[in-house]
């Protein structure tokens, strides 16, 4: 359930700059873009025949309830978090949003005078992000001074394992940064904006939306820049070249990224991946996804009764079920890469979509059909948590083992799918770690009595986690990967 469009107070103002009698607080200041009109996702509300987010109508993005507070509300907590290194935080909007982000701008202790109205009423008007960015740095040049520039889109969400604090201190010395993210398919390239750089990291080329035959990377580059103060003297250079050439040339913020590569160096940093909320689909996943991740105080859920389980990626060297070694295998886990699965207590059972993979409901058009299918199979994640937790049930329910508690379970992945790496097994194999914790804690003897209870072996697992893959959901597997990842 969304609530209401009331802006919660957290405590955010004291360490945040609002640059009265800070001038030199911090080593970057905060730059959020936020003069967009959200016009696909108002239409969306508008269409939406459950009339349930109606009462967001007019309302920026940036403003959107989510986890129960104003999306920007979670990067003041980001800002808050770098320990004094982001200082005053400039927000640029246009005339349609500006009294909105003036009054939580007032609530947050930032003050009005942090909001720039770029003058734009409706958005066949709108000035472009290049521009905007630009007239933020020029009429807020008193509190931004001579600090670097951190450049954050305001309909933008990283994954929570994202830390700004140590994204700006892995920055080398003189260098700009951005954040990549890897895209899942091919097809994907198509519509993202896809950065390639070499082996110090240093981006050498940007490409706006290639054909995958374009480049052989997948790093996909979202508005979120972190920009040296001299990248302000080239930002007006760049937008004294491109101006002329219309709207297009300076609309999207990529643009801009494009041009600097050529400029000055510009570090690329990967993260584990990003929410956009461009529709009304999309703000639905990233409310699923927050709301079984964080409070109202925007803390991560933990504690008493609610766990969280993990299985690595596993990487095979010999022995794959169909090669004559007599059931012997050989291989090794690859702790870079892992899925995640948490429980907490809830009223109902419920399994949380993941933004990214679950979200084949509802599409634009056949091509976004054919992207999607391209990108994710015809199933996500959820058939695997719904699969390990009915074979789970059957088991207990075999055994005389009460289960009297429903639960709220969501998962996490970062292993690249698709190339031979385990993803499915290791969601499963999480899965049902989190549902032994949650349903035999330490307090109850734990895992291993729950499994006692069910006649099984802490060796017997592996074998069930594959009949959960090849009985449940007829995928042809041998038990290379579940031992391993058990």
């Amino acid at each position: 359930k969304v609530r209401g469009n009331r802006h919660r107070t957290i405590s955010v103002m004291s360490t945040v700059g609002t640059g009265a009698g800070e001038e030199q607080k911090g080593r970057w200041a905060a730059v959020i873009l936020a003069a967009g009109y959200g016009s696909r996702l108002q239409k969306d509300i508008e269409a939406d025949a459950s009339k349930q987010f109606d009462h967001l109508l007019g309302q920026p993005k940036g403003l959107l309830p989510v986890g129960g507070v104003p999306l920007l509300d979670h990067w003041l907590r980001a800002f808050r978090e770098t320990d004094g290194e982001v200082g005053p935080v400039v927000i640029v909007t246009n005339e349609f949003f500006h009294r909105q982000f003036a009054e939580w701008a007032v609530s947050r202790g930032l003050g009005r005078n942090v909001v720039v109205n770029d003058g734009t009423t409706s958005n066949d008007t709108r000035l472009g992000a290049c521009r905007d960015l630009q007239l933020a740095i020029e009429q807020k040049g008193d509190l931004i001074g001579d600090r670097d520039v951190l450049v954050v889109a305001g309909d933008t969400l990283f994954f929570q394992d994202f830390s700004l604090r140590s994204f700006l201190r892995s920055l080398p010395p003189h260098r700009s940064g951005v954040v990549t993210y890897e895209i899942q398919s091919d097809a994907e390239t198509r519509k993202r904006g896809i950065v390639e750089s070499d082996a110090t990291g240093r981006v050498t080329r940007l490409l706006e939306k290639p054909e995958p035959t374009e480049t052989t990377s997948r790093s996909a580059c979202p508005a979120f820049y972190a920009y040296r103060h001299p990248c302000k003297k080239l930002i007006d250079r760049f937008m004294e070249e491109k101006a002329p050439e219309g709207l297009e040339a300076v609309d999207a913020p990529g643009r801009l990224l494009a041009w600097l590569i050529n400029e000055t160096e510009v570090h690329a940093v990967p993260v584990s991946g990003r929410f956009d909320i461009g529709n009304l689909t999309q703000y639905r996943d990233t409310l699923s996804f927050y709301a079984s991740t964080l409070d109202s105080d925007l803390n991560t859920i933990s504690g008493t009764g609610v766990f969280t389980a993990r299985a690595h990626a596993r990487a095979a060297i010999a022995g794959n079920p169909s090669d004559g070694f007599g059931g012997k295998t050989l291989s090794l886990l690859v702790r870079n890469f892992h899925a995640e699965v948490s429980m907490r207590p809830s009223e109902r059972l419920v399994f949380v979509p993941h933004p990214e993979y679950d979200r084949d409901t509802e599409f634009a058009n056949m091509g976004e059909v054919l992207l999607r299918t391209e990108l994710n199979g015809y199933y996500g994640g959820l058939r695997l948590l719904r699969a390990a937790t009915k074979a789970f049930a059957a088991l207990c329910e075999a055994a005389h083992v009460p289960l009297e508690r429903n639960f709220t379970m969501s998962y996490e992945t970062t292993i690249p799918r698709m190339v031979g790496l385990s993803g499915s097994s290791a969601i499963i194999t999480a899965a049902l770690r989190a549902l032994l914790h949650f349903y035999s804690p330490p307090s109850e003897g734990g895992p291993a009595a729950l499994l006692a209870k069910l006649g099984l072996r802490d060796c017997d697992v592996p074998q069930l986690v594959l009949d959960v893959e090849s009985r449940e959901l007829g995928i042809t597997a041998g038990l290379q990967d579940r031992v391993i990842q058990w």
